[in-house]
This record gives C-alpha cells, sequence and structure tokens, in this order.
C-alpha cells in the first residue's frame, strides 16, 4: 500500500499542481476506495480502480473550483500573447488557436480525453494509459494518430483560408 500511496500522490500532484490540495484529494481518493472496495470485481485491477479515482476526484475538483475552461486551453499553452506581438502576429496566433480547437472537437471522445490528459495536465502516456485502463501502447497509438489528424485539418484550414483570401482580392 505504501507504493501505491506515493504514486497516487505523485499522480494527483501531476494533475493539481499543489502540495496540500494533492494531499486532501489523495485523502478523499482513499476514503472513496475504501468505502467501496467491495464493488471492486477484479483484485488484481486495483491499481487501476484506485488511479481512476484520483483522477475523477482531481477533476472534479478542477471543475468545482476554477472558472477556466480546459476544453478552451487544451495545448495552447505555447500561443500565449507577449507584448511584442503586431496585430498580424496575433491574428496568426487567433486563428491557429481556432483551427486547433476545431480539429481537437472533430476527434473521438477518448481520443479528445487523452490529448487533453496529455497536453493540459502534461502527464506521461504512462500515466494516462493507467488512467484510461488501456494498455501503453494503444494510448501511445490513439496519440500519435490524433496529433496526425491535427496536423492535416489545420493544414487544409489554412489552405482553405488562403485560397478564399486570393479569391477575395481578385473579386476586388
Amino acid at each position: 500500500m505504501a507504493l501505491i500511496y506515493k504514486d497516487l500522490y505523485k499522480f494527483i500532484y501531476s494533475i493539481i499542481k499543489n502540495k496540500q490540495l494533492a494531499e486532501d484529494i489523495l485523502q478523499e481518493t482513499l476514503i472513496k476506495a475504501y468505502e467501496k472496495f467491495d464493488t471492486i470485481k477484479d483484485i488484481r485491477k486495483f491499481r487501476s480502480w484506485i488511479f481512476t479515482i484520483a483522477k475523477n476526484e482531481s477533476l472534479s475538483w478542477i471543475k468545482r473550483y476554477t472558472r477556466e475552461v480546459p476544453s478552451e486551453n487544451m495545448t495552447l499553452k505555447s500561443l500565449s500573447y507577449s507584448s511584442g506581438d503586431i496585430p498580424e502576429e496575433l491574428l496568426i496566433k487567433n486563428e491557429t488557436k481556432e483551427y486547433v480547437r476545431k480539429s481537437i472537437k472533430m476527434l473521438s471522445p477518448v481520443d479528445q480525453e487523452i490529448f487533453f490528459l496529455r497536453y493540459h495536465y502534461d502527464l506521461t502516456l504512462n500515466e494516462i494509459a493507467l488512467i484510461l485502463d488501456m494498455n501503453e501502447n494503444t494510448v501511445r497509438t490513439r496519440h500519435m494518430r490524433a496529433k496526425e489528424k491535427i496536423r492535416k485539418y489545420i493544414i487544409n484550414a489554412e489552405l482553405s483560408s488562403e485560397i478564399a483570401a486570393s479569391t477575395l482580392k481578385k473579386k476586388r
């Protein structure tokens, strides 16, 4: 149990990024696990079961106590504004953000969750596999395919916006 306790704390901390809050959520996770222990069907899956409880507790805390909408900020950390941006650069960044948001919404729910956990919470593919109770190689493959779909969507969207812009210039 001591090994799971440390791993569980590290996992919760990787989501929350706050020591005291991670300890509180860990306590809540252990209480829920204790209360629902009789519902576990296969004791060999205890580790993934308790990690799932920890994930749900962490995410429910985030939903309750933050006003930030995760889907809006997913993967957009690197696209923040700097004071030196000129209006054209701001427009390009805004368009890119919109392309990324739309492309993520087009992914399957499982792929969206993998993407969300990977880039919003900076979790490793192994941690994501534990949370989703999937094989790590499956998570890795789905992640790579999702990135490729997003890349293709953005390239197609940029091409279509360039075509639209050139068409507008010709009409003038």
